[in-house]
């Protein structure tokens, strides 16, 4: 849902309340006015709080995994709407959700769709696994090439696999965009997985 729906929506009822031919009518609209302009309040608030999140460094961390013979840093963006306050030890949350996006995605074009998971699912975090070659990743400057002359997704299944082990995750729920949903079939297959 973006910014711009909602006011357009509003508008819309605005519309709608203004051409009603009764008061019954027009107090309807009212009430539906007044009752949208509170879900999208709401909405736009929790919104806000995943928006700072994203530009927030603190909610990025950096996995050490080894990557064909080097150690790399895979960027990790966390999206959460839970209290941080009366949270849950880590090992007793909700099983977080867990996205690899596609091959040049990263956390910023995935951005949208955590999001849109954890506005849905507000009891658990929503975590993005960036690539090793992504341009926050901390890696060396041919490691690019060398995983595209691999031309598979075995490396990468294994980083995520490697990160996921690393970040202490044993139940998640897992979501692949793009290159990321061939990654999340390959990980299906994987009984270590």
């Amino acid at each position: 849902v973006e910014r711009g729906e909602m006011f357009r929506i509003l508008k819309r009822i605005r519309s709608k309340r203004a051409s009603a031919a009764t008061r019954e009518e027009k107090e309807a609209w009212d009430e539906r006015l007044g009752a949208s302009s509170k879900i999208f309040a709401d909405l736009a608030s929790k919104l806000d709080v995943l928006n700072k999140q994203y530009y927030n460094p603190e909610c990025m961390q950096f996995v050490d995994v080894e990557v064909l013979g080097e150690h790399v840093g895979i960027p990790v963006r966390l999206y959460s709407l839970r209290d941080k306050d009366t949270m849950e030890p880590h090992d007793q949350a909700p099983r977080p959700i867990i996205i690899i996006g596609g091959a040049t995605a990263g956390p910023t074009v995935t951005k949208g769709t955590a999001e849109a998971f954890a506005l849905q699912y507000p009891n658990r975090d929503v975590y993005v696994i960036g690539y090793p070659d992504s341009r926050q990743s901390k890696i060396s400057p041919d490691l690019p090439q060398k995983l595209k002359e691999q031309g598979d997704l075995e490396t990468y299944t294994k980083i995520n696999k490697d990160v996921l082990q690393r970040m202490g995750f044993e139940n998640f729920d897992l979501v692949g965009i793009s290159m990321g949903g061939g990654i999340v079939l390959k990980a299906a297959t994987d009984t270590e997985f």
